[in-house]
């Protein structure tokens, strides 16, 4: 896409504002609708397209996007393979069995605590899934000084978020 001053000399009488433009334009000569050259410019095709864009730092609407580029690829990949993501929360004690998630099947769970101080009775969440039920399993330390996880006997606010297909 080379840019020359005689295309602009018939649309403008002044030889100066010509070679203006011309420098103006200069970036994006030999860049070609849908791919993007280095040093020069981002074109989009006519239908929007962009090839491939490589970003060091993102920010959207003043925010940090602090996600890796494996945590981003495994969102489009759940958006290709059309997973849902459902949430839910529950009072845990030792074990919460039966949580219908509206998922045929459970491929990720994510779970969290919800606490306004450091956790005691409940400080660790696992689960295992049957189809798209959820079982959750709290656990807490055998005493202040033994580390050994056992059963939960008092109650914790356990929130989730569990990937799969939907039902």
């Amino acid at each position: 896409m080379a840019i020359k001053t005689a295309d602009y000399t018939n649309q403008m009488k002044d030889p100066k504002e010509a070679r203006a433009m011309e420098q103006a334009l200069e970036p994006f000569n030999g860049v070609t609708a849908g791919t993007r050259t280095v040093s020069k410019a981002l074109i989009v095709d006519s239908s929007g397209t962009l090839d491939a864009l490589d970003i060091d730092a993102l920010s959207l609407g003043g925010t940090v996007v602090s996600r890796t580029a494996a945590e981003v690829n495994l969102l489009l990949q759940c958006e290709t393979a059309q997973y849902s993501v459902k949430a839910g929360g529950y009072n845990l004690d030792a074990t919460e069995f039966g949580i219908a998630t509206g998922l045929s099947s459970i491929i990720a769970v994510v779970t969290s605590i919800r606490s306004t101080s450091a956790p005691s009775n409940v400080i660790a969440v696992t689960w295992e899934a049957s189809a798209g039920t959820l079982a959750l399993y709290g656990w807490k330390y055998t005493t202040s000084t033994t580390n050994t996880l056992v059963a939960a006997t008092a109650t914790a606010s356990v929130k989730y978020i569990a990937i799969g297909p939907q039902a």
